[in-house]
Parts: structure tokens; C-alpha cells; sequence
């Protein structure tokens, strides 16, 4: 056993090796690393683990493998510690693989100005929540500074069964003043699949500006997008969006925080080149938000409805500078628009043209009845 326990960096196989032998000698059914047990052999804490000897296999400390600092079971150990070291950290702005799925019956923080990534959006690596705990299943540690990135992975909630239970959370679950300083980074979820939470896919907190959300999937979540208030100069392209019992997107949402409404507003919204079937409620809702500070600048270029309960894109802020040009629209998908807006004579912030549609005539003339007033 000597040949073990020279102070040298190992290789992965003399590392396998030696947990084999050690197996072989354990007179339990399984390793204490695989049972995850403490040094005294009691079970460990939800997330919490021993973390693998990292200098043995690490070549670059800010491009990690889920393996190479101890499994699934040291996710949040090891996304805690890097938040811990902060930026003299040697992990500090760097990305975290995840290459296996991983359950987890607890939420996690990803770290300030850090990514975490997978394998491809339907490749091995995926987070697969469970357990009845609220939410959010995912994250930013400082949601007021952003930064924070999910590229290529999976994200399962346990069903929409799980009713309290949210996706991924994007800026502050606190009411936050309308003169609170923008965050000056972004936030992007690049190919990211998220499907199966009971409350929300993707929300976005109260002032959360300045998030990429491209070439996605958001399935079969009860409302697949939600903004919320200060969402404002949001990016969302070529993504998939189905299967929502209620709304594909919802914009400028009210929420309850502490007992209190807190009334939606969202500014500069740019929805392109997405593609809407089979949400329940409708595809798109476009929501007043907050009268002293109302939603204005929603963009909806593209896109392609099908099957959405006969709901494209529901207009229910009649000035919000809304421009619904050049969309594809399936049999009977329609837009619902404020009867004062339709018979409106002068002009209005409200342009609707150069749409495609496979319905009826009537339906057609209405998907480009409101062109700008000469």
C-alpha cells in the first residue's frame, strides 16, 4: 500500500486504483466517499462533502470538472466555497462542468462573475431538483452586481405537482427601489433547457436589467417566463417556449413580496426568432405594470405561434409602445387588443403589420390592422 501514499500528484487511474483497493478492503457494502459520510462515518448535511483532492487531477483551477472536486454531491459545497474565497480565490471567474446528472433536493447559489455549464442542452449533464422546498432551485449569489452565466445544461423541476418550487431566478427576490443603481453586468443563459417547476421556468426579480436569454428551451413550466418590475433591456431569442399550463411570457407581472404587491413594469423588451405552441393561457401577455411607471417598448419580431389556446400575443397595456411585426401565426392564433386601441383614430404607440397567417381572412386583416397613423 506504500506505493499510495507517496506525496506526488497522482494520475486519474492511480486515483481509481487506489479507491478500488480501498473498496475491496472496506468490509461495508460501499465506500464512506460514495455513501458520503463524515471522517467519523456519520452521514453529511444535504450538500455538503469532503471535496476530492483537487490538486491530484485540476489542471486549471477556473475550468473545473464536477468530478474533479468531489461528484454531485459537492455541488453546493463547492459553488459555497468559491463564493466564500471570493476574488483572490483561485476559482474566482470561472466555469464549473457538469458532465452527469446531479440530484438535488436543495437550492444553489452560483457565485458572482461565474458559469455554470453542461455538456449540451440535451447531453448527460443536467440538475434534476426534487423535494418541496420553494424556491428558487437556482440563483445568483449578488443579483444586484449580475455577471452570472448557465450555458449548455439541463434543469428539471419535480413536476408541476411542486406548486411553491421555482426555476432559475435572475436578480433580487426583494423589493428594490426604482433609484437602486442598475446592475452593471449582464446575466446569459445560453442553450439552457428549463422544464417541470410548478411556480415559474425563468423569473426575473425587481430590477433585473440587461439578460441574454438565447437559443433556449423553457417546457412545460406554469408560467415559462416571468419579468417582473425594472426587467428592463431584456434579449430573448431563438428559444422554445411550450407546454406553460398559463403563459409562455409574462410581462411586467405583479408578484407578492412580504405581504406586498409589487407592480410590474418592464422597458425595452425584445422577443425575436422564438418559437410559442401549446401554452395554455396564451403565448405572450403584456401587462400595464405599475401607472407611474408603466411598461413601454415591448418588441415582438419573428416569432412563430401555434396552438397557443387561440392567444398569440394578449395586449393589455394600451400605450406600451408595442411593435408586433413580420410573425408567423398557425390556424386561429390571434390578438386579443383594448377595443379603444383598435378604434383609435389618431396615433397610437401600438404598430401591428407584415404578419404571415394560415387563418381565416378576417383573422389576417386583424394581424395587420394597426399601422403607424399617417
Amino acid at each position: 500500500m506504500s506505493q499510495f501514499t507517496l506525496a506526488r500528484v497522482w494520475t486519474v487511474d492511480e486515483c481509481n486504483e487506489y479507491n478500488a483497493t480501498l473498496a475491496a478492503l472496506d468490509p461495508r457494502p460501499e465506500h464512506p466517499r460514495e455513501l458520503n459520510l463524515t471522517a467519523g462515518g456519520e452521514p453529511r448535511a444535504p450538500g455538503d462533502c469532503e471535496p476530492f483532492p483537487e490538486s491530484n487531477t485540476i489542471t486549471n483551477p477556473r475550468f473545473v470538472f464536477l468530478r474533479e472536486v468531489g461528484g454531485k454531491n459537492c455541488l453546493k459545497s463547492f459553488l459555497d466555497m468559491v463564493t466564500q474565497q471570493g476574488p483572490k480565490g483561485k476559482h474566482w471567474g470561472g466555469t464549473l462542468i457538469i458532465d452527469e446528472e446531479v440530484p438535488l433536493s436543495f437550492a444553489i447559489r452560483i457565485p458572482v462573475r461565474y458559469t455554470l455549464a453542461g455538456v449540451g442542452i440535451n447531453g448527460a449533464g443536467r440538475l434534476k431538483f426534487s423535494g418541496d422546498f420553494a424556491g428558487p432551485a437556482v440563483s445568483f449569489v449578488d443579483a444586484m452586481s449580475g455577471s452570472g452565466n448557465i450555458r449548455d445544461l439541463a434543469i428539471e423541476g419535480p413536476g408541476l405537482n411542486a406548486k411553491n418550487m421555482g426555476g432559475i431566478k435572475l436578480g433580487s427576490s426583494q423589493s428594490v427601489a426604482d433609484d437602486e443603481p442598475q446592475p452593471p453586468q449582464r446575466f446569459r443563459l445560453h442553450r439552457v433547457r428549463v422544464s417541470g417547476f410548478g411556480a415559474y421556468g425563468i423569473q426575473g426579480g425587481t430590477n433585473t436589467p440587461f439578460v441574454d436569454i438565447d437559443s433556449c428551451q423553457l417546457l412545460a413550466n406554469k408560467v415559462n417566463l416571468q419579468l417582473v418590475r425594472k426587467c428592463d433591456h431584456w434579449r430573448i431569442r431563438d428559444t422554445i417556449i411550450t407546454d406553460a399550463p398559463e403563459w409562455g411570457v409574462d410581462v411586467a407581472a405583479d408578484i407578492t413580496i412580504n405581504g406586498a404587491k409589487i407592480l410590474g413594469t418592464v422597458a425595452d423588451l425584445l422577443i425575436s426568432g422564438c418559437f410559442f405552441r401549446n401554452n395554455k393561457a396564451g403565448a405572450i401577455r403584456i401587462q400595464p405594470g405599475d401607472p407611474d411607471k408603466p411598461t413601454f417598448g415591448v418588441f415582438i419580431f419573428g416569432n412563430g405561434f401555434v396552438k397557443n389556446a387561440g392567444v398569440a400575443v394578449n395586449v393589455v397595456a394600451v400605450n406600451a409602445g408595442t411593435r408586433i411585426i413580420g410573425n408567423f401565426f398557425g390556424a386561429a392564433e390571434n390578438l386579443e387588443i383594448p377595443t379603444e386601441l383598435i378604434k383609435a383614430t389618431l396615433p397610437h404607440e401600438t404598430h401591428i403589420g407584415f404578419n404571415a397567417s394560415q387563418g381565416t381572412a378576417d383573422e389576417i386583416k386583424a394581424l395587420n390592422l394597426l399601422r403607424a397613423t399617417p
